[in-house]
């Protein structure tokens, strides 16, 4: 995301050599006001150092500010006539992290009472279920074989090239158009019946989704990743295709709103393996989809 700290960008006096390539790190976000319209024009920066730069919010209050990861991240917001504002979020090496609203007024935000227990909700029952695309070992590793492989639906398809000991190996993962998927179940067979509505939010590589359910037994959702980053989602020239696997970057909750209790109950699920594209997609992407010769 080195494009983000150029010159002419969005983030503004930032020093290429204040940030470390392998902790270097994303902080996304939305600010608005009290009557949730999103602020333009806030300023952004890291409380320290200095030469990371600020940046401003843009038409809905979205803004992306790149730091150095591996630690706690002290952010200050600010714009007038609103009250200074300040957040520090975990923000772990090499990720877009995407937090939490926030929020700016003209007067001091009365706290919100302590939250009184619900006893309706079961932290054991009631607990998120996720499941990812199966990244699996065989990709590779037996060239020699045609496959169905159920747990990711791909398939992989080997044509020997006769008097050699070489393959010519489709893997349908590696094609076009191929997604990985996050497969959640939110609720199990038997819930409360004060339970109300239930709230997912995905966030994976800077991309924010949200939706709501009613509230019903066996609540099952999959959700489909591109393998693309926020930026070349947004169609972003300097946007990303991922390539790596692994936990970082993606996080689901799911929320329990119940008609006798005063607040929302959230439960994190675990963060699963989701897999990006395989990086022979750079070298053979343009070749019919033949993925490779082994």
């Amino acid at each position: 995301m080195r494009f983000l700290v150029e010159e002419g960008s969005v983030q503004s006096y930032a020093k290429g050599s204040a940030f470390n390539e392998s902790r270097a790190s994303v902080v996304r976000g939305r600010v608005i006001s009290g009557v949730v319209a999103g602020l333009r024009g806030v300023r952004v920066s890291h409380y320290r150092p200095a030469d990371t730069g600020f940046t401003l919010t843009r038409p809905g209050g979205w803004f992306d500010l790149m730091v150095n990861g591996g630690g706690a991240v002290r952010l200050i917001f600010g714009k007038a006539p609103f009250l200074p504002v300040t957040k520090t979020v975990w923000v772990p090496w090499n990720e877009i992290v995407v937090i939490d609203t926030v929020v700016m007024t003209t007067a001091d935000i009365v706290p919100p009472p302590l939250p009184t227990p619900c006893p309706d909700h079961n932290y054991d029952d009631l607990k998120p279920v996720v499941l990812a695309t199966w990244k699996h070992g065989f990709q590779g590793g037996c060239p020699e074989r045609s496959a169905i492989l159920t747990e990711s639906q791909v398939v992989q398809e080997s044509l020997s090239i006769p008097g050699t000991g070489l393959h010519l190996v489709y893997h349908s993962s590696r094609a076009l158009g191929y997604e990985s998927t996050i497969q959640l179940q939110l609720t199990p067979s038997e819930i409360p019946e004060t339970l109300r509505r239930i709230y997912l939010r995905i966030t994976i590589e800077g991309i924010l989704f949200e939706k709501t359910f009613e509230a019903d037994p066996d609540i099952k959702f999959t959700y489909a990743w591109n393998r693309l980053n926020v930026y070349r989602l947004l169609r972003i020239p300097a946007g990303q295709r991922v390539y790596r696997r692994g936990p970082g970057g993606v996080s689901q909750v799911g929320f329990f709103a119940y008609s006798n209790c005063d607040q929302v109950i959230w439960d994190a699920a675990d963060n699963p393996a989701v897999s990006g594209s395989d990086m022979s997609y750079l070298r053979y992407r343009r070749a019919g989809n033949l993925s490779s010769i082994t």
